[in-house]
């Protein structure tokens, strides 16, 4: 269940405790990510650890690279995949465009996470 809101996102949880999945449209780009953020830094860690323990099999089911972050000093980690770099919410006449690849996108990404969910533990 997702509500709209006033910033450049819209996420919805995935159903898995501190896991989601984000569409972010920003001036001129536009990406879907896995965004987690479970109770504390740590677990977010092992459960980004154990999706990049898949990292070649994802990426390559998808055929393209993913922006993998866990920076240290970030209580959060993400996975993105950028859709599109010449479309964003600047250009209202491309909205459509960047719209549908968006939700292509999204189905594409989850289903090439979805496998290793499942095996993701987690404390929560």
């Amino acid at each position: 269940d997702s509500k709209p809101g006033r910033g450049n996102w819209l996420d919805a949880e995935l159903g898995y405790s501190g896991i989601w999945l984000n569409y972010i449209v920003r001036v001129n780009d536009a990406r879907v990510e896995l965004y987690i953020s479970s109770r504390d830094a740590h677990e977010n860690r092992q459960i980004f650890d154990q999706l990049y323990a898949n990292k070649d099999k994802v990426e390559s089911s998808l055929g393209q690279l993913l922006k993998w972050d866990n920076r240290e000093g970030r209580e959060i980690c993400t996975i993105a995949m950028p859709v599109t770099s010449n479309g964003g919410y600047q250009d209202e006449s491309r909205w459509p465009e960047v719209q549908e690849a968006m939700i292509n996108a999204m189905i594409r990404f989850e289903e090439a996470l979805r496998p290793f969910l499942s095996h993701v533990s987690t404390n929560s």
